[in-house]
């Protein structure tokens, strides 16, 4: 799975959402304005949180000083002692028994609760979800779930309302929260709603009367009806429960009795018919007890309600205004009671969804019915005669669109060489140029370039373009064309910076480097340039492929410094050097993809910081892409030498512990030497340029031999 964007577009919420529905395992990397922090997911649940600007003992030392479970001198002290960092403070913590294990996993536990809490209160930023990464955590960690996470954040950010919370009309399911910890009341002016703003009638869906200080006043009586499948299934019940309570619903579930005195049966019985509404939440064991087909003395509790449920509804003609069906997660329609599928569910799987079911709950509805207003007149509408009426008109779909227009091509030039009338086939090829511009996305076969150039295979596909094999007439040679997608054509500023990659790649006459034939081409909505075709995999495929032996790295590695420096001494730094980025020609490596290119004369390419593959991105480009050096290529060339060495895809801990990897590496101690100092944080650290690195690297009696 790739997700990425921007927070302007997408609710951190959503993307938490969608990572423990597919649970996926990975590194989500979030970078806000101050700060980048990256969450650790495992199988869709949450083990670890970092920050960039926050070391672990900070965020220790935040919860065990909150906590009351140690003075913050007392911390200060022992971290002075031992100046060690990360998990080995950790490890002595636990060792000289300031903490036991359980504690000290519950701490960190609510360090990365509370992380990724302030971490939800953005609004401004970028994402980029990385699947597939090693995840690393301690060990004994109890994974975070994404509902529990939601829920506490719930409780702690919008505080205990008097009654239900009035939700804005005009805004999204979830009512505005995350703006401050400050608890929000019926009439904090953050909800979006005046005093006076009207909402329907408790009895009369249609009128609108009241304001919303009525809300607070009725709180609803609300039953939930489940199967006890299972402790854990019990526990979400009851947390669902809970939580309507704290929001202001008068929620109940037999949890909350211990005995009742009138016996189980005529307990349910009786809050299943006083309920204002009844929540069933639906199983396939609940599905089973409620249509009476499980075993014998097995799940009396639902069958009897089911009785209920079912004799209210015959007794009201199949009207059901009370009987609400819920699914938790896995969701399945199919665990829904027979009698119950034709009303509205909800899936509270997303937090979306239990909103939408408050709405429902406190009736308050998303939009409001305007008041009638009066008939518009309108004139009749002549009507013609039959024979006026014009015959439907069918586009010939009997050939690919891209066969057609090269057969029109060749009937223009027919006709064009015999003196006659081409005005029809230029019809034609233009209806066929919008019919292909507004059909399917570009498929092997299509043409460009007035049947100029023909498309034969994807090379590649990334985020914003696809590369193609493609064969050029006019050059009468396979080449590589690089198609920037449908959706980034309308932005100016990713349409400018494809382009400005191209040009400078045009520029840059090297043979370590991908050489560009064509720097700017449109043939209606499609915007590419043709680059000379390499025959070869990348380093990236290559090295997980297992083809690429430790030994011919390093000399791999000086071939692409040196088509570096001779970038960097035109004035380009390349700021993308990664593995998938360098393609394994029979002759030498070459470099490519110049698409987040920094020259000295240009000023773009920063709307979208750090949109490299971040492990490879040096961390200054993340914070300010505009003001990078020479210093951030040693930085990406290093790190991607480390991969080659490493020979898998690498963990994030090499952000974290560089050294552990590094030592690792099949290769001298004096390359490990040179590679730990070049992917220094700071870039002062670094070597002060390609030359420096590559030059560090040949003094250890590296051969140059590719």
């Amino acid at each position: 799975m790739a997700v990425e964007g921007t927070l302007e577009l997408f609710k951190l919420p959503e993307i938490l959402e969608v990572v423990a529905q597919q649970r996926e395992t990975g590194i989500l990397v979030v970078q806000g304005q101050e700060d980048i922090v990256a969450i650790s997911f495992l199988n869709g649940q949450i083990v670890a949180a970092d920050a960039l600007n926050q070391t672990l003992e900070e965020g220790l030392a935040q919860v065990l000083v909150d906590e009351h479970q140690m003075a913050a001198s007392e911390f200060a002290r022992i971290v002075a002692d031992y100046p060690a960092s990360g998990l080995q403070l950790v490890d002595f913590l636990v060792e000289r028994q300031y903490l036991s294990r359980p504690e000290l996993l519950r701490v960190l536990r609510m360090q990365a609760t509370r992380m990724v809490e302030q971490l939800l209160t953005w609004v401004t930023g970028e994402f980029k979800f990385y699947s597939g990464e090693e995840v690393l955590y301690e060990e004994g960690f109890i994974p975070i779930p994404v509902d529990e996470l939601f829920d506490h954040t719930s409780r702690r950010t919008l505080g205990k309302l008097v009654g239900p919370r009035p939700i804005p009309k005009e805004s999204a399911q979830v009512p505005p929260s995350a703006s401050s910890s400050v608890p929000l009341t019926a009439a904090d002016p953050r909800l979006g709603l005046k005093s006076g703003t009207m909402r329907r009638d408790l009895g009369e869906p249609g009128n609108f009367v009241g304001s919303l200080d009525e809300i607070g006043k009725h709180k609803p009586r609300v039953f939930l009806s489940y199967s006890h499948d299972s402790s854990e299934h019990m526990e979400k019940v009851l947390a669902l429960c809970n939580r309507l309570r704290s929001d202001g619903v008068d929620a109940w579930v037999d949890q909350y009795e211990v005995s009742p005195l009138e016996g189980w049966p005529r307990w349910s019985e009786r809050l299943v018919r006083e309920a204002e509404f009844v929540v069933v939440v639906g199983t396939a064991t609940y599905v089973r007890r409620f249509h009476g087909t499980e075993e014998v003395r097995k799940g009396r509790g639902v069958r009897w309600e089911g009785y209920v449920i079912a004799q209210e509804l015959y007794d009201a003609g199949a009207r059901n205004e009370r009987f609400i069906p819920v699914l938790l997660p896995p969701v399945d329609e199919q665990h829904i009671p027979l009698p119950l599928r034709g009303a509205t569910h909800y899936d509270l799987s997303r937090e979306e969804g239990y909103w939408r079911l408050y709405r429902h709950l406190t009736r308050q509805p998303e939009i409001e019915v305007p008041a009638l207003g009066k008939i518009v007149p309108l004139p009749p509408r002549e009507r013609r005669a039959d024979f006026d009426r014009p015959a439907p008109q069918y586009p010939d779909r009997t050939r690919d669109t891209a066969e057609r227009l090269i057969e029109a091509r060749r009937r223009l030039k027919e006709l064009t060489v015999a003196g006659q009338d081409t005005w029809e086939v230029r019809s034609d090829i233009l209806r066929l140029r919008r019919e292909r511009r507004e059909g399917r996305r570009l498929q092997p076969g299509d043409v460009l370039a007035e049947g100029g150039i023909q498309l034969v295979e994807v090379l590649g596909r990334g985020g914003f373009a696809t590369v193609w094999k493609a064969w050029d007439d006019e050059r009468e040679r396979l080449v590589a064309i690089k198609v920037l997608h449908s959706p980034h054509v309308e932005d100016r500023s990713r349409l400018e910076r494809f382009f400005r990659g191209a040009r400078k790649m045009a520029e840059l006459q090297h043979p370590g480097i991908v050489r560009v034939l064509e720097d700017h081409v449109q043939d209606g909505d499609y915007y590419y340039f043709v680059m000379e075709l390499v025959e070869g995999e990348d380093l990236q495929k290559a090295v997980l492929s297992g083809k690429l032996p430790p030994e011919q790295v390093v000399s791999i590695i000086l071939k692409v410094g040196e088509a570096l420096a001779y970038a960097h001494r035109q004035g380009v730094i390349h700021r993308d050097v990664k593995p998938a980025n360098i393609l394994l020609a029979p002759d030498c490596p070459k470099l490519t993809d110049f698409d987040l290119v920094h020259a000295q004369d240009t000023t773009g390419g920063t709307r979208t910081q750090g949109m490299g593959t971040f492990l490879y991105t040096a961390p200054e480009i993340l914070n300010n892409a505009r003001d990078v050096t020479v210093a951030a290529d040693v930085y990406s060339l290093a790190m991607t030498t480390v991969f080659a060495l490493f020979g898998r895809d690498l963990p994030i801990d090499v952000l974290r512990r560089p050294e552990r990897i590094i030592e690792a590496l099949p290769c001298a101690p004096g390359v490990r030497e040179v590679l730990l100092q070049a992917i220094s944080w700071a870039p002062t650290d670094r070597p002060a340029s390609i030359g420096e690195f590559c030059g560090a690297l040949r003094a250890r009696g590296l051969s140059l031999e590719y």
